[in-house]
C-alpha cells in the first residue's frame, strides 16, 4: 500500500529527468504520474488499484483522522449519534452502539419486549446512550438533548394508551428529565412538569391519583433549575445551592425540610455545602457532590444499618461520605470509589473470601486492571475492568432470590455468593458505563462512566482542560465562556474548572 500526497503547480520534465506535476484531479481523488507518461496524469479514486499497487489517501496534520466510509479527514474522531470505532491509530469508523441489559423486565423497563426476566446481558438497542436510569416500572436514557424511555407508561405520562413501551423510543428532544419509581419530572422552558402516579403527593401539585401537572415553582425565587429527579416516592428540584423535595419519603431521603409550599420543602444541607455540582438519585437515598467534590448521602442506611458508613437508622441529615469519584448503593451495601480508584465498602455483602458487615469503610479488592465503572445490586455488584485493549464485566456476590423470584440482576444465574468472576459470555468492548440506578437489573452502555466522564476524540478521559458544565447531572467538558467559575483545590487531582 502506498500513501501519496501530491501538491504541485506545474507539469514538466526538467533537465535532470525529474517528473514535476500539477494536481488537476478532484479533492476526493489522487493524481498519479508515471515516468512512461511524462506530463500526463491519471485520476484515481481512493483505494483504486494499478497493477499490484493500491493508492490510499493520507490525511494532513491539521485533520489527521480518516473516516473509512468516505475517506474524509477530520480534526477529531466524531460520529454524531453513532459510536466511534477505532480501526487503527489514525483511521476510524462510525458504528451503531450496543445497550446490554440483564435482570427484571416485568414491566418492560429494560426494553426486551415481553420477556419477564432477561437472563444474562443481552443487547436490546443500538442507541449511543450517555446515561441510563433503570427503575421499577420504567427506564430513562439520555443522548445529547434527546431523552428516551421504555416501560409502563402509567408511571411516565398522562394520559396514555396503557400500552407498554417495549423498546427504547425517543420521548423528547429538549428539556431535562428525571424520574422517581412512580413518576416523571421534567424541566423545560423555565417550567417544571410532573406526570404519572400520585400515590404520596410525589407529583408535587394538586393532582389526581394518575395525572400530569405544572408545578408551581414561585418558591424558587428566580433560582435556576440545574437538575430534576426522584427516589421511590419522592420528586426533587435541584438549584445551584438548594434542593427541594416533595412531602413523603420511604426512608427519610426527602430530608430535614422547611416547607416552602403546600407540596414542597427546602432540604437542610450540611454547613460546608456552598454549591451543588450534582445529585445522584438512588432508590432510597440522595447523594450530592459539593464544590470541593465532597460526597454527602442521606436516607436508607441498609438492612444492617451501616450502608452510609455509620451505625444507625435511616437519616434525614446529609452525612459526609468522603472525597470520591463515584458512589453506587442499593439495599444492602454501598461501594465508594476513591480518588486513586481504590474501592471501599460499607454495609453487608457475602463472598467466599469473607462475609462483610461493616459500618466503617473497608477496602475491597477489585479484579486486576483499570477500573472503568462499578455498580451495586441487592446481593452483588458488577465491575467493568480494562486490561490493555480488552474490557471485561465481572460480578461479585449472588443474584437476587426471594424464594419466589430468581432474577439475573448481576448477569448470571448464581445462587451461591462468589468472589469476582469474569462473565466471559459477553463482549463489552465498546461500552464504558453501567446504569446510574438499577432495580434488580443492570444495563451497560456506550456513555462514559463517572470515573472518566469526558469523551473527546472517541475516548473517555478523567481530566477536562476547558470548563466543566453540569447538564442535569451529566458532566460535560466544553470550550465556551462561563459567567462564573470555581477552580477546585490543588488536592483534587482532576484538572477541572467548574
Amino acid at each position: 500500500n502506498w500513501n501519496i500526497c501530491i501538491e504541485c503547480e506545474t507539469v514538466y520534465n526538467d533537465s535532470y529527468g525529474m517528473l514535476m506535476c500539477k494536481q488537476s484531479c478532484l479533492k476526493t481523488q489522487i493524481t498519479v504520474y508515471t515516468q512512461t507518461n511524462i506530463g500526463e496524469y491519471v485520476c484515481l479514486d481512493f483505494e483504486d488499484e494499478i497493477g499490484n499497487y493500491t493508492f490510499q489517501k493520507n490525511c494532513p496534520a491539521s485533520n489527521p483522522y480518516k473516516l473509512n466510509s468516505d475517506q474524509s479527514c477530520w480534526k477529531v474522531r466524531d460520529c454524531g449519534q453513532l459510536m466511534v470505532y477505532n480501526t487503527s491509530e489514525w483511521e476510524y469508523s462510525c458504528e451503531p452502539c450496543e445497550v446490554w441489559v440483564t435482570g427484571d423486565n416485568s414491566n418492560g423497563q429494560l426494553g426486551r419486549g415481553n420477556t419477564q426476566d432477561v437472563q444474562g446481558f443481552t443487547n436490546v438497542s443500538d442507541i449511543c446512550f450517555e446515561l441510563i436510569y433503570s427503575k421499577m416500572y420504567s427506564s430513562l436514557a439520555i443522548m445529547g438533548n434527546n431523552t428516551y424511555w421504555v416501560g409502563n407508561p402509567n408511571y411516565l405520562t398522562y394520559p396514555n394508551d396503557n400500552q407498554t413501551v417495549s423498546q427504547f423510543q425517543i420521548q423528547n428532544t429538549s428539556g431535562r428529565y428525571g424520574h422517581s419509581a412512580r413518576n416523571l419530572i421534567k424541566f423545560e422552558n423555565q417550567r417544571v412538569i410532573t406526570s404519572g402516579q400520585n400515590s404520596n403527593e410525589n407529583l408535587g401539585a394538586d393532582a389526581a391519583s394518575f395525572d400530569s401537572q405544572f408545578v408551581l415553582i414561585g418558591f424558587l425565587m428566580g433560582q435556576i433549575v440545574k437538575q430534576v429527579g426522584g427516589t421511590w416516592y419522592t420528586s426533587y428540584i435541584v438549584t445551584q445551592s438548594a434542593i427541594y423535595s416533595t412531602n413523603y419519603a420511604n426512608s427519610e431521603e426527602n430530608g430535614q425540610r422547611t416547607p416552602v409550599s403546600l407540596y414542597w420543602g427546602k432540604m437542610e444541607l450540611h454547613q460546608d455545602i456552598k454549591i451543588i455540582l450534582k445529585v445522584q438519585f438512588f432508590y432510597f437515598n440522595l447523594v450530592l457532590v459539593d464544590q470541593n467534590y465532597m460526597f454527602y448521602g442521606n436516607g436508607w442506611n441498609g438492612f444492617t444499618y451501616n450502608m452510609l458508613c455509620y451505625t444507625g437508622l435511616s437519616t434525614k441529615e446529609f452525612v459526609q461520605l468522603g472525597l470520591l469519584k463515584h458512589v453506587s448503593m442499593y439495599q444492602m451495601f454501598a461501594l465508594y470509589v476513591n480518588l486513586d480508584n481504590s474501592v471501599d465498602i460499607c454495609g453487608s455483602l457475602d463472598s467466599p473470601v469473607q462475609s462483610i458487615n461493616t459500618p466503617t469503610k473497608l477496602q475491597i479488592q477489585i479484579p486486576n486492571g483499570e477500573l472503568v465503572d462499578i455498580s451495586v445490586n441487592k446481593y452483588g455488584a458488577n465491575a467493568l475492568v480494562q486490561n490493555g485493549e480488552t474490557k471485561s464485566v465481572y460480578y461479585i456476590g449472588k443474584y437476587f432470590d426471594d424464594e419466589t423470584n430468581q432474577i439475573w440482576d448481576i448477569g448470571v444465574n448464581q445462587q451461591v455468593a462468589q468472589n469476582w468472576t469474569n462473565i466471559s459470555t459477553m463482549n463489552p468492548e465498546n461500552c464504558s458505563s453501567f446504569a446510574a440506578t438499577s432495580y434488580y437489573s443492570q444495563a451497560l452502555i456506550y456513555g462514559c462512566s463517572r470515573l472518566k466522564p469526558f469523551r473527546h476524540n472517541g475516548i473517555c478521559y478523567e481530566n477536562c482542560s476547558h470548563y466543566v458544565f453540569y447538564d442535569n447531572g451529566i458532566e460535560r467538558c466544553v470550550d465556551k465562556f462561563c459567567n462564573y467559575s470555581i477552580v477546585l483545590p490543588l488536592t483534587e487531582p482532576r484538572n477541572w474548572n467548574i
